[in-house]
């Protein structure tokens, strides 16, 4: 979190704190970030296969727009295998705008908040 609006960075610990959960996940003898999204939930990533062991992705976008302004929310995701036991994420959120929703967005203090967040999901059992 940087040129956020204070306390965001605090709010989105907790909220990582609550995604920290065991669960098995079944790789099918490669690795796929795909795989990682719990079972019966639509897909909400598009990845792309840079290599072998590592993907990237394009979440769902928000946006709309007016007359004087526009506003688009986007995630995109980076994920690579480290290891046999180790697969990272990083998440990150993109808010552009113009216009009167720059005015907006820059009085919130989110104009040049930039959000990244790492997730790692580690191996544990054998």
């Amino acid at each position: 979190v940087s040129q956020c609006p204070a306390g965001l960075d605090a709010a989105l610990e907790s909220l990582a704190q609550a995604l920290v959960f065991p669960r098995d996940i079944a790789w099918g003898g490669s690795f796929h970030p795909d795989r990682i999204r719990m079972e019966g939930t639509a897909r909400a990533i598009d990845w792309t296969r840079v290599s072998e062991t590592h993907f990237t992705g394009q979440g769902p976008s928000a946006s709309e727009s007016g007359a004087a302004s526009l506003v688009k929310i986007g995630v995109t995701y980076d994920a690579r295998l480290i290891d046999p036991r180790l697969v990272r994420i990083l998440v990150q959120l993109q808010v552009r705008t113009e216009g009167v929703s720059q005015a907006v967005i820059d009085a919130a203090g989110l104009g040049k908040c930039d959000v990244s967040v790492t997730v790692d999901l580690a191996r544990t059992g054998g």
